[in-house]
């Protein structure tokens, strides 16, 4: 309203001054003003709505810069919390590290003053220890290491022989297990018979008859039975020879025994061992003892004490020596049969410690050294033989056994030890075979590190075992046996074993364990002469025989602990021959080293017919 007056004043003095509108001119110039009002109200609408619109924008701003400066308030509140249970927390893990520290510290000290005590130990037992250069003995190496070489279990690239079977590869399936809980399964059937569980035996039976009485009347008599009592009579007995002594004229003594009863036959000396004052039953006793039984000397005393036998320590162990001495002409017969030409020979070797005595070492008795010991079996001819050969100090070596075979043209069944390679490259009259059961054991040790690969490779071992179990079941002959294993499951087994351990080491996704890894490199760098079982009925699929046989001396060399001379050594070996040797074939090893040592103080001087192969044919 108020321009609207302005702009009619301006018109009524624009009229004063210049010549007068006309009627319609004055009507548009309204007009205009009009359309200008109607403008300015609009935009004076418009201008409202954009301030309502900017005070809501700043009622939302305020509401969010409240709402932001709560939440950073909290958030600091969060980090202050936070901060402080970190601090409580690094300190209290500072203190246990603190404390673990501690503890490490006093653990090492511990360790440290057990470690010079165990030094200052082993070396009042067996000595100083000297630390040859490596300079001198570059190829020298434990045998542990030898081992490793030959397996390959270091080598970055697997050698994959090919596999001289043919490619096919069936699926092997086996029966599935009957879910069916059962006590038994009548195992014992396979092997020999347990006999019923009513049957007893003694060396000595002492039978007491029973007198008839009158029975009552109305009662009936149907027979006898036996009511058994079983006692143990534990005791030596000592027979004393009063015997007469003279001098005859030149002062030369004399001796002489006439029995109070004519007919008593026994006479002073004839019934013991030459050089000792035992019986064959009594030695043969403590060869049981020390070689079967693996009683060290000290419990044989107190086992001597118990039985009331009172006797020098060295003398028992003079009386053993001697009869070692008699019947080592037998040990001697027994490896000229081993090594026969086309013998199969299953060989291993184990360590003892010895004490031996050198010249100017500076010590009364000599000091203990780690040597090896060789056991040779011929599982056909049912013969054992224990070898100890140390006369250049190099035991653990090849040649003690290239020395042992000579000339020797045949078979021989090992581990994957590098010596027995090396004897096999020097002598191509050799054919040497591979033991299966140091895979199957390999594999369960990768298995029990918790390696899943191994499901693939283990169950194909352990058929090749069940059917070799079948061929002991059927009772096969060689040449049966020799079929049974060519045949085509046989051989797709095979394949299936070197096929998925080739597959395994090659795959870069593999994840193979260290065992796992260390178990196929050894089966396959080792794959023709694991093969070479199939060759030959007679051969083994492993070389338990020799596994079994060296068993007895690893458990009396872990209650022995050591040998005190090499002398010793070779006695050990001489005695665990022969029982081993006699074990083979079946007999009572006690009642055999009695009629052997018999036989020898009878001046039987032909070996052969003493042997135990021998006994059993009586």
């Amino acid at each position: 309203m108020i321009m609207r007056s302005h702009y009619l004043q301006a018109l009524e003095k624009e009229s004063s001054y210049s010549p007068p509108l006309s009627e319609m001119e004055r009507q548009d110039f309204i007009n205009s003003l009009s359309s200008k009002d109607s403008i300015i109200e609009s935009l004076k609408t418009s201008l409202a709505a954009v301030l309502e619109t900017l005070e809501s924008l700043n009622r939302q701003m305020e509401q969010q810069r409240s709402q932001f400066q709560t939440e950073q308030l909290n958030s600091q509140s969060l980090i202050e919390q936070l901060r402080s249970q970190f601090q409580l927390e690094q300190s209290l893990s500072q203190s246990l590290i603190k404390d673990l520290t501690n503890e490490i510290n006093s653990l090492r000290i511990a360790l440290e003053n057990q470690t010079a005590y165990n030094s200052l130990h082993n070396k009042m037992r067996f000595g100083k220890k000297t630390n040859k250069s490596k300079s001198k003995n570059e190829d020298i190496k434990s045998r542990e290491e030898e081992s490793e070489d030959y397996d390959g279990s270091d080598d970055n690239t697997p050698c994959a022989p090919t596999s001289s079977s043919s490619s096919a590869t069936p699926s092997v399936k086996e029966s599935p297990l009957d879910r069916l809980k059962v006590k038994s399964e009548n195992l014992d059937k396979q092997g020999k018979r347990r006999g019923p569980y009513t049957r007893r035996d003694a060396a000595r039976v002492v039978e007491l008859q029973t007198r008839m009485i009158a029975l009552p009347t109305g009662c009936r008599f149907l027979g006898y039975k036996d009511v058994e009592q079983y006692d143990r009579l534990s005791y030596i007995e000592c027979t004393s020879f009063r015997v007469g002594v003279y001098v005859d004229e030149n002062e030369v003594r004399h001796e002489f025994y006439e029995p109070a009863d004519p007919n008593d036959t026994r006479r002073p000396r004839q019934n013991v061992v030459p050089g000792t004052s035992a019986t064959p039953e009594f030695i043969a006793d403590q060869i049981i003892d020390r070689v079967m039984l693996h009683i060290p000397n000290h419990r044989n005393n107190i086992k001597m004490e118990m039985e009331r036998f009172i006797c020098s320590e060295n003398s028992r162990n003079s009386w053993v020596v001697k009869s070692a001495s008699l019947l080592s002409p037998l040990c001697s017969y027994i490896r000229d049969q081993l090594i026969k030409v086309k013998s199969i020979l299953n060989i291993d070797e184990t360590w003892c410690r010895v004490r031996i005595k050198f010249k100017g070492d500076g010590t009364k008795l000599g000091k203990y050294f780690k040597k090896y010991i060789w056991v040779i079996v011929n599982k056909i001819e049912k013969l054992v033989y224990f070898l100890y050969d140390n006369d250049e100090n190099d035991s653990r070596g090849h040649r003690p056994i290239q020395n042992f075979l000579g000339g020797f043209k045949g078979t021989i069944q090992s581990d994957g030890y590098t010596v027995y390679r090396q004897i096999t490259n020097d002598k191509p009259d050799i054919e040497l075979i591979l033991c299966w059961a140091h895979v199957h054991a390999k594999l369960k040790y990768a298995e029990l590190s918790g390696d899943s690969n191994v499901k693939s490779i283990l169950p194909l071992v352990q058929r090749l075992y069940s059917i070799e179990s079948e061929c002991i079941a059927c009772h096969l002959t060689p040449d049966e046996i020799k079929k049974r294993r060519c045949r085509s499951d046989v051989t797709a087994v095979l394949n299936d074993l070197h096929d998925n351990a080739t597959r395994l080491l090659n795959d870069p996704h593999s994840h193979l364990s260290d065992m796992m890894e260390k178990a196929l490199k050894y089966m396959l760098n080792n794959w023709d002469g694991l093969l070479r079982y199939r060759n030959d009925g007679r051969y083994t699929i492993d070389n338990m025989p020799a596994e079994r046989a060296i068993r007895p001396f690893t458990v009396n060399r872990n209650n022995t602990k050591f040998f005190s001379s090499e002398e010793g050594v070779k006695v050990a070996a001489t005695l665990f021959t022969i029982v081993e040797t006699a074990r083979q074939s079946g007999v009572n090893v006690r009642d055999y080293l009695v009629y052997a040592i018999r036989e020898v103080m009878n001046g039987n001087k032909d070996c052969s017919t003493y042997t135990p192969q021998a006994y059993v044919a009586l």
